[in-house]
């Protein structure tokens, strides 16, 4: 009977040799239990949704004393424009005045800006309590407030014109639009007279 000798120095050679794979074979068993574990023992998070949140309208003067609605608020719908030639949303309320028309601060604030856009013509911002910001397009150049003034509700900002050319086609008009919390909301549910239609 031939004897067989175990030669531990073989077995370390071939170790050395192969270590590589060998801690290949070993990380990749840790990783395949690792993700069998955590996909069998978690259970999937459900975040509830944010509550809806309600925000009671603020009432505004109109304003333009007298006025028509000639084009209203549609940030969910297509409207055509008949400057442009294209369907859009709209994300103010336009109100048919004549040309040198008084426009009214609707609110107490602070006058944000009042610049000349080439497209929108004279735009006068107002900030107002609440996160409320007002939006008066297409004025007249020969506006009443600077930036930075504080104006009261009622307190006459500017006039009516023709100066905005992406609604040149329309009759003179003021575009309002209101602002709440960084959100274009429909002037027509803040705006007295229309509320009560």
């Amino acid at each position: 009977m031939k004897k067989t000798s175990r030669n531990p120095a073989k077995a370390a050679n071939f170790f050395k040799k192969k270590i590589f794979y060998v801690i290949v074979a070993a990380s990749m068993l840790v990783i395949a239990t690792t993700v069998t574990l955590s996909l069998t023992l978690t259970k999937p998070r459900v975040v509830p949704p944010d509550p809806p949140v309600t925000v009671e309208p603020v009432t505004m003067r109109n304003p333009i004393n007298e006025f028509e609605v000639q084009k209203g608020f549609a940030n969910d719908k297509l409207l055509w424009c008949t400057t442009l030639k294209l369907w859009e949303t709209h994300l103010g309320i336009d109100l048919a005045a004549p040309n040198g028309t008084q426009v009214f601060a609707v609110l107490d604030g602070t006058v944000d800006s009042v610049t000349n856009s080439a497209l929108d013509g004279v735009v006068i911002v107002i900030s107002h309590a609440e996160n409320v910001k007002t939006v008066y397009k297409s004025l007249g150049e020969d506006t009443l407030v600077i930036a930075g003034q504080t104006v009261k509700r009622g307190d006459a900002i500017g006039f009516v014109s023709d100066t905005m050319i992406t609604e040149v086609k329309q009759a003179p008009h003021l575009h309002f639009e209101v602002i709440v919390s960084g959100t274009y909301v429909d002037p027509a549910a803040h705006l007295v007279d229309l509320i009560e239609k």
